[in-house]
């Protein structure tokens, strides 16, 4: 990682500014680390920083990204300094760390060390918005203006000029890259289970808001690096961990492929198993009894496998998408170790949800209507869950209702290792 940190810190238009009409120029956010400035000839101009702070943002996190480790540095004996520049009474102030020794800030394994002791929480929750689509357009939707305010909140202005306020662990924005989106959020679940810690990644939203597209990319087979999904970055991240694993360790990685449709369970590998049961062992936790479980040895067939189950996959159309998912997809990698003295194993689970809406706006009638009350019922059990796990003393509740769902039965493997 480099050395050099440098932020930009947006402040308040004062009353001069306002009074020139310097709100003409517009400051959009593309991600937590860079901004479009649009002049006001409606020229736009694109930054990059480390971290983009907005007008909303709180010093203590500007204080934590910034100034923290140089602090931490200088008591190991590391000299580091931090310089704040930028014009008189400027809006854009540009701070420079850096320090005139090798220093490495925490890596990942270090920060999984902080969520063990209980100081960074186990579930991460992202927003990301993706480019409006030619309908969007022509609903004037780019009449809603999103206003980033830090790198993990935005404030959201309807048609009406009310403004609401939104806070996520991190923002993603139209242009963010997709292997960023992977590194925040999915990165951490795959190295957890390399080491025998169930966990799960979900995309959830209404539908086309962009889960397929962000879980897949545009094609889970072939596509431009830059745009691969969370899916196939998954795929590749896990075979590089076994690589680069001690050679007396040995592995194996099997894949099953689900749907859930209408609280059935369908394997996504024999459309014939179209009904299957969720059983729970001592040994092997939750699992989906009877489903396809293939052995996969590398990347190119764990691709070739789930372009198969993707294609089986339940769609439908509704007046909001031309095929939306009408059920929910379950990728479940179980990663097994045999090590020398013990054996472990640890689950990542990908949910590509069902897209969720008003009933009233997808124009649904007869099945169609069906599947979306079976949707959002399972939607609304999710809910519950995650509500009586985050409302309790380490989600120590008294009653979890994981079987309120086929869906939350399923992830409760990952539910219970979030909370343990």
């Amino acid at each position: 990682m480099p050395n050099i940190r440098v932020c930009a810190l947006f402040r308040p238009l004062n009353a001069k500014e306002i009074s020139d009409h310097g709100d003409t120029v517009c400051i959009r956010a593309v991600d937590s680390d860079s901004f479009l400035l649009k002049d006001d000839k409606e020229e736009e101009f694109e930054f990059h920083f480390d971290r983009v702070f907005y007008q909303r943002s709180e010093q203590a996190k500007i204080y934590e990204f910034l100034a923290l480790p140089v602090v931490k540095g200088a008591v190991d004996g590391v000299n580091g300094a931090i310089v704040t520049y930028g014009q008189e009474q400027g809006r854009l102030t540009a701070w420079r760390y850096c320090d005139v020794h090798e220093y490495i800030f925490p890596s990942l394994d270090q920060i999984s060390d902080r969520k063990s002791k209980g100081r960074m929480p186990n579930i991460r929750v992202c927003a990301l918005f993706r480019p409006l689509n030619a309908k969007e357009v022509s609903d004037h939707g780019d009449t809603v203006c999103i206003r980033a305010v830090d790198s993990d909140s935005f404030l959201l202005k309807d048609d009406k000029e009310e403004e609401f306020e939104f806070h996520f662990d991190r923002v993603f924005y139209q242009r963010s890259e997709q292997a960023k989106i992977y590194e925040f959020l999915a990165l951490p679940v795959v190295k957890g289970a390399v080491e025998g810690v169930n966990g799960a990644i979900v995309t959830y939203g209404q539908t086309g808001a962009g889960k397929t597209y962000s879980m897949e990319g545009p094609s889970i087979m072939d596509c431009d690096e830059n745009k691969k999904g969370l899916l196939p970055r998954v795929v590749d991240d896990l075979f590089s961990a076994i690589r680069l694993s001690e050679e007396t360790t040995k592995y194996t990685i099997n894949l099953s492929m689900v749907e859930i449709y209408m609280e059935r369970v369908r394997d996504l590998f024999d459309l014939s198993k179209d009904n299957l049961l969720i059983k729970e062992t001592k040994a092997q936790g939750i699992t989906v009894s009877g489903a396809t479980e293939i052995c996969i040895s590398d990347s190119a067939e764990a691709l070739r496998s789930l372009s198969i189950g993707i294609a089986n996959r339940a769609v439908g159309e509704t007046q909001m998408n031309m095929a939306s998912s009408r059920s929910h997809c379950v990728y479940i990698f179980t990663i097994k170790q045999d090590l020398k003295k013990e054996k472990r194993s640890g689950k990542v689970i990908l949910v590509d949800l069902a897209g969720s809406e008003k009933v009233e706006k997808t124009g649904a009638e007869g099945r169609v209507l069906e599947e979306a009350k079976n949707i959002n019922k399972s939607l609304s059990a999710l809910g519950n869950v995650i509500n009586a796990l985050t409302g309790s003393p380490q989600g120590r509740a008294n009653h979890i209702p994981y079987r309120d769902s086929k869906l939350t039965r399923i992830l409760q493997d990952a539910f219970v290792s979030f909370f343990s």
